[in-house]
This record gives structure tokens, C-alpha cells and sequence, in this order.
């Protein structure tokens, strides 16, 4: 399988994502979360279909794509400033929530909390 086909199942769970967004709530207060996050959205990603045949279950898909996923935890640790013993069990988290994507995208209402938190930083600073 091709990007081409990780892209498609991207496709799928992005078309699901309002059944999921009240999972953001993980994010909001949680900077490591949020570092994690946004660090992802910048990892380079290996991805390689699993050798199963692709389910049709949503909830088996989901888990299927992301056995295809080979995560750099140390290249994620130093983007995201956390040491990797709290990075695995919040990225876990996070990709159970369906906040992070298999192709190195976030859902969208994960961009939203982060963008919000950086608003709101923002406002706080130039008080």
C-alpha cells in the first residue's frame, strides 16, 4: 500500500471526527498533550500497510492503520521537549482518542484546542 492508501484511510476517520470531538477536552490545561501534539504534526512518519487484511470495522481500521505506523520516539521526544517515558504513555492517549492521525496530522479539533491555548497565551502576554 502506497501514502495514496494511508491518505484514503485518513480520509475516512477525518469523516468521523465530530463522533470524536468531545475527546479534545484531554488536551485542554494538558501542555505535554499539547506539545505531543503539535510535535507529531512535525515528525517525519514511516507508515507501511500491515501484512492482515485491512478490516472494515471503524474501530478495528483505526487500530489496524495504526499498527502500520514505525514512531521515531526519539526524534518525537526531542521536538516535543518531553522525555520519552512520558511521551509513550501521553501519545497512547492521544492516538486512542483519535486526537493524532497515522500520516502525522492531528484532528481538527485538536488543531483548535492548540490554536485557542496559543491565543489565549498570546492575550495572556501582551497584558
Amino acid at each position: 500500500m502506497s501514502s495514496a492508501a494511508l491518505d484514503a484511510l485518513v480520509a475516512i476517520f477525518r469523516s468521523n471526527e465530530s463522533s470524536y470531538m468531545h475527546t479534545a477536552v484531554v488536551l485542554i490545561g494538558d501542555s505535554a498533550a499539547q506539545k505531543i501534539v503539535s510535535a507529531w504534526t512535525t515528525s517525519p512518519i514511516v507508515w507501511k500497510a500491515p501484512s492482515t487484511a485491512q478490516p472494515t470495522d471503524d474501530h478495528e481500521l483505526w487500530d489496524w492503520a495504526w499498527e502500520g505506523v514505525v514512531v521515531e520516539w526519539t526524534d518525537l521526544s526531542k521536538r516535543s521537549g518531553l522525555p520519552i517515558s512520558r511521551l509513550t504513555a501521553l501519545f497512547e492517549t492521544l492516538r486512542s482518542n483519535r486526537l493524532i492521525y497515522p500520516d502525522g496530522t492531528a484532528a481538527n479539533h485538536a488543531i483548535g484546542v492548540l490554536k485557542a491555548e496559543v491565543m489565549k497565551t498570546i492575550k495572556n502576554f501582551k497584558k
